[in-house]
């Protein structure tokens, strides 16, 4: 299983962009482009260690540039062959592709949706998956 590409829309820097990721991807870029912004939006969406406080967004966390009120960050995982994660993920693969969505607005709560495609997308009411699922974020200094 691997992450192909996450799609990132009104969160801080982000206005609304898909990044892609090859099999083994490096980041790489000048200060103030959102390096740790693309980070810690994957961390949102699979970070264990990330409190169910730390979900709920603040102020600053919405893009500024584009005035919105809603936040997306939508991860799709393909070759999803795993027999712990098909089990976990349930109906929500199909041909060995889900999509994990974090959804949140300002004036209310966030949601966590999953599905095999867009139109197809189930609220769950946490992220159950992260016990299958984890990604261990490790802060370095240089």
């Amino acid at each position: 299983m691997r992450i192909e590409k996450i799609h990132i829309k009104g969160f801080r820097n982000f206005e609304d962009e898909e990044i892609f990721f090859q099999p083994k991807t490096l980041i790489i870029g000048a200060n103030d482009v959102g390096k740790t912004n693309l980070l810690y939006a994957l961390r949102i969406l699979f970070d264990k260690s990330i409190s169910e406080h730390d979900l709920d967004l603040k102020d600053s966390d919405y893009n500024a540039y584009c005035n919105t009120d809603t936040v997306e960050i939508t991860a799709t995982i393909c070759d999803v062959t795993e027999e712990c994660l098909l089990s976990t993920f349930g109906g929500a693969v199909k041909d060995g592709v889900v999509l994990i969505r974090y959804s949140n607005s300002k004036n209310g709560q966030y949601s966590i949706w999953m599905g095999y495609d867009e139109n197809v997308l189930t609220e769950y009411s946490t992220r159950q998956y992260i016990k299958r699922l984890n990604m261990q974020y490790v802060d370095t200094n240089r």
